[in-house]
């Protein structure tokens, strides 16, 4: 009751900034997501249920005098949380090109955490240097915290084209990973994965049913524990990763009444992260792998 009683809380701000700038769409949702990873030596996996308010006034114009203006649309956000589980997200207008097109700055963060079971003994070595020995058996919790930032071009949602959303970001991830290297006999490290990126994706929400894409490139500087294990003044090129990722939605817009909508929504999410050297001496991973599976039930008032 107070995990619901908190998601609420956390709605009302956007209530209020509906009543006070007449927000194009507010929702609130329920649902149920599923998150898996390969990055420890043992599959690490979250399943629960998640509950969540959303509101988009992107269409919303804060100056209607001139096409092209600096900050002259409205926000768009959401909050999604759960159990060990929270995703929030915030997009803020900063140029617009024309009627149709403008500039957006949007700022993400997904911290969850995994559970895996351990297979084989393993030695743990944190950023500070202290070693953990840990057990064939041991259950482990893997905190993943993951934020993107991104400076991306975005076309209106009523002249959507196949690719109406163009993006640059930086991106940083941080989770236990295993890795061999050469001067480390620990198998497990606190893994951070940071850089730069593009990402094309299409955005819809017409009325009936929608399929949005996005898929997202980047190169990104990787590190175990490398406060501790200074690997990167090793061995700097197999210390990167490429990082190949992707985002299918679908979901349908049900009419319930005049501007009252019923929403479900499927969410399919994956990244690979792969090292660039293909025969590594003294840094060497398998690809990481991430995926997450989610599927929820929204109801929508649009203005």
């Amino acid at each position: 009751m107070k995990g619901k009683l908190n998601i609420w809380l956390l709605w009302a701000p956007f209530c209020l900034a509906v009543h006070f700038t007449h927000a194009s769409s507010l929702e609130a949702y329920t649902g149920y997501q599923s998150s898996q990873h390969s990055y420890l030596e043992d599959s690490a996996k979250l399943t629960g249920l998640t509950y969540g308010a959303a509101l988009n006034m992107q269409s919303h114009k804060l100056n209607v005098k001139r096409s092209n203006c600096w900050a002259c649309r409205g926000p768009k956000g959401h909050i999604l949380a759960g159990n060990q589980y929270l995703d929030l997200s915030a997009d803020a207008h900063l140029y617009q090109i024309t009627s149709k097109q403008g500039l957006w700055l949007q700022a993400t963060r997904l911290s969850h955490t995994l559970q895996a079971t351990l297979s084989s003994s393993e030695t743990f070595l944190d950023n500070a240097g202290s070693s953990l020995s840990l057990n064939s058996g041991t259950k482990v919790d893997s905190e993943r915290i993951f934020q993107r930032y991104s400076l991306y071009w975005y076309e209106s949602l009523s002249h959507e084209g196949p690719i109406n959303r163009v993006a640059l970001f930086y991106q940083l991830e941080n989770s236990p990973a295993a890795s061999t290297l050469s001067n480390s006999s620990a198998s497990l490290f606190d893994g951070s994965f940071s850089g730069f990126g593009f990402s094309l994706g299409r955005i819809k929400d017409d009325k009936g049913l929608n399929f949005q894409w996005r898929t997202y490139f980047a190169q990104l500087n990787s590190s175990f524990s490398n406060d501790t294990t200074n690997h990167r003044s090793l061995n700097a090129s197999e210390s990167e990763v490429f990082q190949l990722a992707g985002q299918l939605h679908w979901h349908y817009r049900y009419r319930l009444a005049p501007y009252w909508y019923l929403v479900p929504n499927i969410k399919v999410e994956f990244s690979v992260l792969m090292q660039g050297n293909s025969e590594p001496v003294d840094v060497e991973h398998k690809s990481l792998v991430y995926s997450q599976t989610s599927s929820w039930l929204s109801l929508q008032k649009r203005f």
